[in-house]
């Protein structure tokens, strides 16, 4: 079972990159984050990115990518507590 944590978020309706819908995303005060998202047709429907805030636009990198929804869940919670914000 995940864990429940209270970490700020943004709103994200509606952005895609690569083709995977963004589903959830953090964004800190120094306008870097981590998103979670998901392709049903991808090889690895489930992907984490480390993003961040370029002037109002979030641009996306260094992506995990998962075939479960479980993990990639866990990997998102993982990166968010150690990043050093």
């Amino acid at each position: 079972m995940l864990k429940t944590y209270d970490f700020p978020s943004i709103e994200v309706d509606g952005d895609v990159n690569a083709d995977y819908m963004i589903k959830r995303a953090t964004l800190f005060n120094d306008n870097v984050g981590f998103a979670f998202a998901h392709n049903s047709e991808a090889a690895s429907p489930f992907v984490t990115w480390r993003m961040f805030n370029n002037d109002g636009k979030l641009e996306y990198e260094w992506g995990n990518c998962f075939s479960d929804e479980v993990n990639a869940l866990v990997d998102y919670i993982s990166r968010i507590e150690n990043y050093n914000y």
